[in-house]
């Protein structure tokens, strides 16, 4: 549940003043400016907490003023909760489905080396291939 996580935040603050409905708060932010306006608005939405500092304190900083981190503005997991992760693509098959739209490619280029227009078809069977090889260039790439 979210609301204790908001409540002791709103415990850990100093000038809370809550709005009407209970769901945010303005508060003096706990950051390095010297201000001791409440500069600090935090709210609760669906199951997550928004914090912003209007003198532009970075999230960040206001929650290591705090001793806290960005876990202390979502919902704790359950014990159970495991990552799961798609399986690895086999090579064969990755460079068969890269291999298919490379194909697309090709006829699209040769077509239109011939002046063969594309069809809105053809076109948009191309701007597909087009972004299947990108997702996989992405997916390949590492950091050199």
């Amino acid at each position: 549940m979210m609301g204790h996580k908001f409540h002791a935040l709103a415990e850990a603050l100093d000038g809370v003043r809550w709005d009407k409905s209970g769901n945010s708060f303005n508060a003096i932010c706990p950051s390095a400016h010297s201000t001791r306006s409440q500069s600090l608005y935090v709210r609760a939405v669906d199951d997550r907490i928004l914090i912003h500092c209007h003198k532009l304190c970075g999230a960040a900083s206001v929650l290591d003023a705090l001793g806290l981190d960005f876990a202390a503005l979502f919902p704790d997991r359950p014990a159970d909760h495991r990552i799961r992760r798609a399986p690895p693509l086999p090579y064969r098959e990755a460079l068969l489905g890269l291999d298919h739209e490379a194909a697309v490619v090709s006829v699209c280029a040769a077509r239109l080396e011939q002046g063969i227009p594309l069809t809105a078809a053809d076109l948009d069977r191309l701007v597909l291939a087009a972004q299947r090889i990108d997702a996989a260039r992405r997916i390949t790439r590492t950091p050199i």
